[in-house]
């Protein structure tokens, strides 16, 4: 299976406006599910749009980036991000939000944005700050001691 041509297929049906995308939207992730290469996620990355009509069909792309281990994940969602934010950024709010409600994962990403460079941390402080002034106290004093120590 060529998965440069499935990902594009997925960037092309994204906005989800019909059903018949919705259907092939599934499907593609269905197809690629098997596949767990590391430089897929980025490209993945950019297949969220904030103008998606379907944001539940949607979600089955988090959730199938969300199954790839955990390191490559965070790394490759962060390197996505410079570029995801123009087009994505609900998106990227929302990968973001859903590390900073498990431990286990915003241990992991301190690590990995420790290693990123000044662009990448820059946008996730501003996703955090932007984070912290719309959700529940809880994750704002999580977002904040993230903002911290990068």
């Amino acid at each position: 299976m060529n998965i440069e041509a499935e990902i594009k297929k997925l960037y092309n049906c994204r906005l989800l406006r019909t059903q018949a995308e919705c259907e092939e939207f599934d499907h593609i992730l269905e197809k690629l599910a098997d596949y767990t290469e590391e430089k897929m996620i980025r490209d993945l990355c950019m297949v969220f749009d904030d103008e998606t009509h379907q944001e539940e069909v949607m979600f089955g792309l988090i959730h199938f980036i969300e199954s790839f281990e955990m390191d490559k994940y965070l790394t490759e969602m962060a390197k996505a991000l410079p570029d995801m934010v123009y087009k994505a950024r609900e998106w990227a709010r929302i990968l973001n939000i859903r590390i900073l409600n498990s431990e286990t994962y915003r241990n992991e990403y301190v690590k990995v944005l420790m290693h990123m460079d000044s662009k990448v941390k820059t946008i996730v402080i501003d996703l955090l700050i932007d984070i912290k002034n719309d959700v529940p106290k809880r994750l704002a004093h999580t977002a904040d001691e993230l903002i911290g120590i990068l």
